[in-house]
């Protein structure tokens, strides 16, 4: 590997989509949720009270995403403008070491001329001796040019190309302990691992014992996270029977995306998982897993179902949408959509909630989506928050146009003003990519004119779907002086959408 492709995998931006981003920050507060969830319920706590427990020691969910989102992307900011510093002092530097040798070259050429010159005065003035020492001396400043230019040469020469990393054992070992308690580090030799498949794994089953802790724990993330890899669950085999309470519970949170069930509660369990699945194709593992999903969720009894809501809700699929590509058909075919039209019946908002979740599990299309949502019609949960959470995230998908005028009311609602739903509807907005949209959000934010909705709508809704960049300036009066200039470029009346 060249020095230059070393520094291009070693400092590129983060290479991963902002849903994967914002995915992976979803994934490790529900992690971290869990985490807190699981130590209050030792302490005697039941599950529901432990997890809304530690919720409210978390504080606002959206608020603390929020935060991670902008972190993650002020890093990929300045990653970018690092790199652009280091391209243009790069093409500095090669520009000056381009003029220095040709200004070289021209020096020699010339002090070669002027020697040649010298030699033949030389010759017809003096006598042989003379014209001896001249050439002498043009020889001498012919050789020192030469030098010269040679020495030149050398400061523009490339250095040998960087070997590539070594996948022997002891050596892999030793990078991982140059240091070991930077976890940094560690998932910066994970990611380059990530990408030579069988022969590293191989390499990391002979030295994972002795891998530093610090990067154990960020083992994991190349091989699961952004739709993971074909070794993930050989890779977290490793992880579920660490000798690390920390490093187990990393792996079995990301295990959740394989077997969609919690086997961190037997050892027995867990054992029997991984010899049936751990050498199984991928797909298989995933294929299986979800039809068995399925027969747990038809078989188990309601409170039993309404305890597991908490980990099934945060299940992404992203590894099963990858390697099966038709999954939702497979779960659809397993049963889900039945079991789901039941529990829209159910007098539990949050079982009403859940189904709403698995309808974006099998990724039907618009159409069935929107004729599925008319069981929440006259519904009394329709406007409950975690109903509305779900249907939020459902519906926010290129194509849902007709999701627009709902997603405009849930913004209207007095309660959108003090809660995250609020964001959580103006980011549907932006992922539907209709600019039809822009003058009724911005009718909601003139209507409202608040800081709150200023925020919510300018910076999740109109950023995206205008492309100007929030600004806490940026107010219902603002936005009512841009809509006047730019409205036509939008297709829609100058005069912006009344309250309905």
């Amino acid at each position: 590997m060249s020095l230059a492709a070393l520094a291009r995998r070693w400092f590129a931006p983060d290479p991963r989509s902002d849903a994967e981003i914002e995915d992976e920050i979803e994934r490790e507060l529900e992690f971290h949720l869990a985490e807190a969830s699981d130590e209050l319920a030792r302490q005697g706590l039941s599950l529901d009270a432990a997890r809304a427990r530690a919720r409210e020691r978390f504080g606002d969910f959206s608020k603390v995403r929020d935060a991670c989102r902008r972190a993650q992307m002020g890093d990929r900011i300045v990653l970018v403008r690092i790199q652009w510093v280091v391209i243009v002092v790069l093409a500095l530097v090669a520009g000056l070491f381009a003029m220095r040798l040709r200004a070289e070259q021209a020096l020699a050429a010339q002090q070669q001329a002027l020697a040649h010159d010298a030699l033949a005065q030389a010759l017809a003035a003096q006598a042989k001796a003379a014209a001896a020492q001249k050439v002498q001396v043009a020889n001498d400043a012919l050789a020192g040019a030469a030098r010269e230019l040679e020495r030149s040469a050398a400061t523009e020469r490339v250095e040998p190309a960087a070997a590539e990393l070594a996948l022997q054992p002891q050596q892999l070992l030793a990078r991982f302990r140059e240091r070991p308690d930077d976890w940094r580090h560690g998932l910066a030799l994970a990611e380059m691992l990530a990408a030579d498949g069988e022969l590293a794994l191989s390499v990391l089953r002979e030295i994972y014992p002795e891998i530093p802790l610090a990067h154990r724990e960020q083992l994991f993330k190349p091989f699961v996270f952004g739709s993971g890899s074909e070794l993930a669950v050989q890779l977290l085999d490793l992880g579920a029977h660490d000798v690390e309470g920390s490093v187990r519970a990393r792996a079995f949170s990301y295990l959740l995306e394989y077997a969609f069930r919690d086997l961190s509660s037997s050892t027995v369990e867990c054992d029997a998982w991984f010899a049936r699945f751990g050498a199984l194709p991928l797909s298989d593992v995933l294929r299986e897993n979800g039809r068995e999903l399925v027969e747990r969720l038809h078989a188990a009894d309601r409170d039993a179902l309404l305890r597991e809501l908490p980990r099934l809700s945060s299940l992404r699929f992203e590894a099963a949408r990858r390697f099966v590509p038709d999954f939702g058909t497979e779960l659809e075919r397993a049963g889900l959509l039945a079991q789901t039209r039941a529990w829209f019946g159910d007098d539990d908002p949050r079982l009403v909630a859940f189904a709403v979740r698995a309808l974006d599990w099998m990724r039907l299309d618009e159409a069935r989506v929107r004729g599925e949502l008319q069981a929440l019609e006259g519904s009394p949960f329709a406007t409950h928050e975690d109903v509305a959470r779900a249907y939020l995230e459902l519906v926010g998908k290129p194509g849902f146009t007709w999701a627009i005028e709902p997603l405009i009311a849930q913004l209207r609602r007095p309660a959108s003003a003090d809660v995250g739903l609020a964001f959580s509807a103006a980011s549907a907005l932006a992922r539907i990519r209709d600019v039809r949209a822009v003058p009724q959000a911005l009718a909601v934010l003139v209507d409202e004119a608040n800081p709150q909705m200023d925020y919510a709508v300018g910076y999740y809704a109109l950023e995206p779907l205008t492309g100007v960049v929030y600004d806490v300036s940026h107010d219902a009066a603002w936005w009512r002086q841009w809509w006047s200039e730019n409205y036509p470029r939008f297709g829609g009346a100058q005069q912006l959408p009344t309250r309905k």
